[in-house]
Order: structure tokens, then C-alpha cells, then sequence
């Protein structure tokens, strides 16, 4: 059940496709969301029972990466696609996306024995989303986007949210709150946020990076 669970993140990724191909970006999100829900909590739930003991022969982990993949990365490429977020020639840009992040979730070294990610993590769609709503130009969200393929192989440490023990408590309750804003703003104006409120929620993407950087310079590490 608790592997059944986790494989409800395929069916909202298909759904976030169909709702991307349909130009429908407010449902397209809402299903991504769910989809991190659960990935949020089934970790837990597979702890909580001991999944492993009792399933030996199936891996979760890898029905855990399939997933990611096609929500964290996948899906905000073509969403990214699909609404212009870069146009032209900065389009390709989208390309080496798909190919840092796969090289990603199949290196060995992706995350260390004392839970950090290795590289910038896919979090792809926080980022098509924020990008969406800033409508920068193609070439500043064009260099964003190579800059952060760049950090995905550059072997500096971030923190995992729910596996790094240093700051965790801290880190949890910063990301409830972020969810909270960017709840509200999804949920009142989507397509037209309050700039205030938009600008002020990126305090969280702030405090990963240089959290993660702080740890990355203080802290001993673990190979994975």
C-alpha cells in the first residue's frame, strides 16, 4: 500500500501533462503539488512500516526516482515548453535540463550518507514557476536556467528537506510557511500574483542556497 501510494505521483503526472498540452497552467500546477505531497510524506509512511523488511525484492527508491523525474524535471521542461518561458533560440537551453537531471538521479554520489543532495537537486518545477510568474526575458531566465544545469554538476552539497539533520527544524517550518505563501498566491490570482507577496516568498529559495552553502563549507562530509 504504502508503494501504491508513492505510484499515485505517476497518475498526477499524467494528469499535469494533459493539463499542460491543454494550456491550462493553474491545473497543470495543482497536480504538481499534489504530486510533491506525496513525495513529501512517503518516505515516512515507508519508515513508519518498514517497507523493506516486508517487500524485499521491490525497490522502492527506484519507483521513487521514475517518479521524481518525470515531476521535478520532465514535466516543468515541458511546461516550460509548452508556455514560452524561454523563446527563440534560448529554447535550448530546456535540453541539457533533462540530460544534467538523469545524469543526476543515476550517479551513485547523487546524495551523501548524512542526507545531502550532491549538486543542485531537481527542483526544476519551483523554478518554471517562479519564472513563470516573473515573466523575465528569455535570455535572464535562459541564464538562470544554464547556471543552475552548471550547479547540477558541480559536486557542492544542498540540504536534503526532509533527511538533513542540521537545521531541520528550522527548515521544516520555513517550508510550511513558504508552501502557505505560495498556496495563497496560486489560489487567489494565479496568473497575475501580487508582486509583494510573490517577492517576499522567494525568501525560502534564499535561505536554501545559503543554508546549504554554510553546511556545505562547516560541515565534515559523508561519502553516499
Amino acid at each position: 500500500m504504502v508503494h501504491l501510494y508513492t505510484a499515485l505521483g505517476l497518475i498526477c503526472a499524467l494528469l499535469a501533462a494533459n493539463a499542460i498540452a491543454a494550456r491550462v497552467p493553474f491545473q497543470a500546477v495543482l497536480w504538481a503539488a499534489l504530486a510533491m505531497l506525496i513525495d513529501g510524506t512517503d518516505g515516512n509512511f515507508a519508515r513508519r512500516w518498514q517497507v523493506k523488511q516486508w517487500v524485499p525484492q521491490f525497490d522502492g527508491r527506484k519507483l521513487d526516482d521514475i517518479i521524481d523525474f518525470l515531476n521535478y524535471t520532465f514535466l516543468p521542461v515541458f511546461f516550460a515548453y509548452q508556455f514560452e518561458i524561454v523563446q527563440g533560440s534560448w529554447t535550448a537551453v530546456l535540453f541539457p535540463v533533462l540530460l544534467v537531471s538523469a545524469y543526476g538521479f543515476c550517479s551513485d554520489s547523487a546524495k551523501t550518507a548524512d542526507g545531502f543532495f550532491t549538486g543542485f537537486p531537481s527542483y526544476w518545477n519551483g523554478v518554471v514557476l517562479y519564472l513563470y510568474w516573473l515573466k523575465w526575458p528569455a535570455w535572464l531566465a535562459g541564464t538562470l536556467i544554464l547556471l543552475l544545469v552548471i550547479l547540477t554538476l558541480v559536486p557542492t552539497r544542498y540540504i536534503s528537506l526532509n533527511q538533513t539533520v542540521p537545521f531541520k527544524k528550522l527548515t521544516i517550518a520555513l517550508l510550511l510557511v513558504w508552501a502557505a505563501a505560495l498556496l495563497w498566491i496560486i489560489l487567489s490570482d494565479f496568473s497575475h500574483p501580487d508582486p509583494r507577496l510573490l517577492y517576499a516568498s522567494l525568501f525560502f529559495p534564499a535561505y536554501y542556497f545559503l543554508a546549504s552553502l554554510y553546511l556545505h563549507f562547516t560541515t565534515r562530509r559523508v561519502a553516499g
